[in-house]
């Protein structure tokens, strides 16, 4: 599933233990194989055990072989305590939300694609290339953009 910036977003919830592994796993290769950037939702994730950790860990490393990342966002309670146990929290990118993550992560997709094209277009014909790409900035809002009687970042009021 393609979501914020055009990462794939892929959700967790409940638990998931040494059972689920393999699943996570078909899971994972199944959305990065389409997508490079996955953004892994947490947010309704009650329990991960090491071992499915190590799956995200082994699915970032692809990711990274491939010009992407795996970002975790949203994770609370015992998921936050065991990545920070298990020093995963320095590991991975995290994020509070699945948006801020899109959004750094299509920061970042933007920063490789105008050094990669860098030699071969001018930086306008980029930016321009990479907006129609992901859409009218418009249509982006990130929090609570817009405030009675002044404009927002995109100057619209």
């Amino acid at each position: 599933m393609t979501g914020y910036a055009g990462c794939a977003v892929l959700a967790l919830s409940g638990e998931l233990d040494i059972g689920d592994a393999a699943e996570l796993s078909a899971q994972l290769t199944a959305v990065m194989s389409g997508e490079p950037w996955v953004i892994v939702d947490l947010a309704d994730l009650e329990f991960i055990d090491c071992g499915s950790l190590g799956v995200l860990a082994g699915a970032r490393e692809r990711a990274r072989l491939t010009g992407g990342d795996v970002l975790l966002a949203g994770s609370r309670g015992a998921v936050t305590r065991l990545l920070r146990l298990t020093a995963y929290d320095r590991e991975f990118s995290m994020f509070p939300s699945a948006s801020l993550a899109g959004f750094s992560a299509g920061l970042a997709k933007f920063s490789s694609k105008l050094a990669a094209s860098k030699a071969r277009e001018s930086v306008a014909a980029a930016v321009d290339g990479m907006i129609t790409e992901a859409g009218s900035p418009a249509n982006v809002t990130i929090g609570n953009a817009r405030s009675a009687g002044r404009p927002d970042y995109w100057g619209a009021a």
